[in-house]
């Protein structure tokens, strides 16, 4: 039996998860790391991923390469997302990443990013709507017995709308009123028929929020995974956080430093989304794009890359 790693190298976050397995729905976990690295930090003002971004990110990568080589993994791939499809010099540290994982590492259009979510997500057949906020864009997918009927990605980024628009922390009313008219602009054309099926929301903004109405004081995957968040709770919570200075998020609920300053135009995003598509609650899921490239390894199916 053979072991996979999944590793999704995204603008905020870099996760990767290992497994042993037969098939798509025959597989166990070995490892879930999750590391956050703030990838595409200012990419949307200068185009290029910096080299402090770099630094972080080899650093995590170095630490997933060993941890690869101690589970003895056969079969591992890397996607990258958002700011790696956005930066000028993305293939020059693409192949830096290649050097360090000793692994394919390709980069993937949206619309494969949102297909991997939704992949990653869903564990039954039953008609499910994805919602992945990632740090530089995010994804909306419809689906049922496991095949995509509709998906979206667009560059509604936790990190993307805090530098674009909360130049002060704690953001400024005003701010935040410009930066919610953006996020309706953005959704407002949205197809989403006459849907009628379960909610999800994947990534680390939809975790961190269940970890905040749950009041854990770390995270708890049994806990967070498939807890069903009402949205009158995420307006709150949301209310609450762009009160807060970063700071004060990370202590109070203890959030990571580079998610807590995030964290609230996540919040924001996620509740405009549900408001949009008439949901009074998502069930939060803590799987995702990285479990979508290890089904899709196990399946024997390629994944397209842009270049």
């Amino acid at each position: 039996m053979n072991t996979y790693a999944g590793i999704d190298i995204g603008t905020n976050t870099i996760l990767m998860t290992i497994a042993k397995g037969t098939s798509p729905s025959e597989f166990v976990v070995l490892d879930d790391v999750h590391s956050i690295a703030r990838l595409g930090e200012d990419v949307d003002k200068t185009g290029l991923i910096s080299a402090s971004a770099i630094k972080r990110a080899e650093l995590i990568l170095k630490d997933y390469a060993q941890i690869m080589n101690k589970h003895k993994v056969d079969t591992a791939l890397s996607v990258c997302t958002s700011s790696m499809r956005l930066a000028k010099n993305n293939l020059e540290v693409l192949q830096l990443f290649k050097k360090i994982l000793g692994c394919e590492v390709i980069i993937v259009s949206g619309e494969v990013e949102a297909e991997l979510s939704f992949t990653g997500t869903i564990e039954t057949p039953d008609e499910a709507l994805v919602i992945d906020i990632g740090g530089g864009s995010t994804e909306i997918i419809i689906g049922e017995n496991y095949q995509i009927n509709y998906r979206i990605s667009t560059e509604l980024g936790a990190v993307r709308l805090t530098e674009r628009f909360l130049k002060h922390n704690p953001a400024r009313n005003t701010e935040i009123e410009i930066m919610k008219t953006h996020i309706l602009e953005s959704i407002k054309d949205l197809r989403f028929g006459e849907f009628q099926g379960k909610v999800y929301a994947v990534a680390g903004t939809a975790t961190s929020l269940a970890s905040i109405d749950l009041n854990l004081k770390y995270f708890d995957i049994d806990k967070i995974h498939n807890y069903e968040l009402l949205r009158c709770k995420i307006k709150s919570i949301s209310d609450r956080l762009f009160k807060m200075s970063s700071r004060e998020i990370e202590l109070e609920y203890n959030i990571p430093q580079k998610r807590a300053d995030v964290l609230p135009a996540g919040s924001l995003i996620l509740y405009e989304i549900l408001n949009a598509i008439n949901s009074d609650r998502v069930i939060v899921s803590a799987y995702g794009l990285r479990y979508g490239i290890i089904k899709k390894l196990l399946d024997n199916k390629k994944i397209s890359s842009i270049f």
